[in-house]
């Protein structure tokens, strides 16, 4: 996955434009990033990555798009 694709999941999630969402987004700066949205954002990653989803350890507890992009990268899931 590239991180553009993992923005542009996160903004789907969130249902929100692509265009709220950065590489500085966090839980708490895009208002629909509560804790119902952290939920959808894992449940989207998890049906978008299928089985590798399970190689990344902590995912829900990643509020930031700079965190849920190192934790991926560490599973080797981010180009």
């Amino acid at each position: 996955m590239k991180k553009e694709e993992l923005i542009s999941l996160i903004a789907v999630a969130l249902e929100v434009s692509v265009n709220q969402v950065d590489e500085k987004s966090e839980m708490g700066s895009v208002e629909e990033w509560d804790s119902l949205g952290q939920l959808s954002i894992v449940t989207q990653l998890a049906n978008s990555l299928g089985s590798d989803a399970s190689r990344v350890s902590g995912l829900a507890n990643c509020t930031s798009v700079k965190s849920i992009a190192e934790n991926l990268n560490k599973a080797g899931l981010l180009e």
